[in-house]
């Protein structure tokens, strides 16, 4: 993870902000929040990120299992999607799409 600060999306932490409290995802808060955020940080315009779990391990103070947790929960709530990604072979950082419709 480099020093300098990334350029956070708007439109993606906005989105994050509105997850909040919403009553369609109740189940929100706290660190899978956090999470969530972080992630909107990372996004791009289309809200897709690259960004690894060590690094948001990093930036939220937690363990990596527990970011690895936290993903597995906003799955199931809906609102990101993964994939996995290879290159030469080996795994690597995953697709991570924040579902900004949702």
């Amino acid at each position: 993870m480099t020093d300098q600060p990334y350029p956070a999306n708007v439109r993606a932490l906005h989105w994050a902000s509105t997850k909040l409290g919403d009553p369609q995802c109740p189940q929100l808060k706290g660190f899978t929040w956090l999470t969530l955020s972080a992630l909107a940080c990372h996004a791009d315009d289309d809200g897709v990120t690259y960004v690894s779990q060590r690094d948001l391990a990093e930036r939220c103070s937690l363990a990596r299992q527990s970011i690895m947790k936290y993903e597995a929960e906003l799955v199931e709530l809906g609102l990101i999607s993964k994939s996995p990604r290879y290159e030469g072979g080996h795994r690597t950082t995953d697709k991570i799409q924040l579902e900004l419709a949702q």
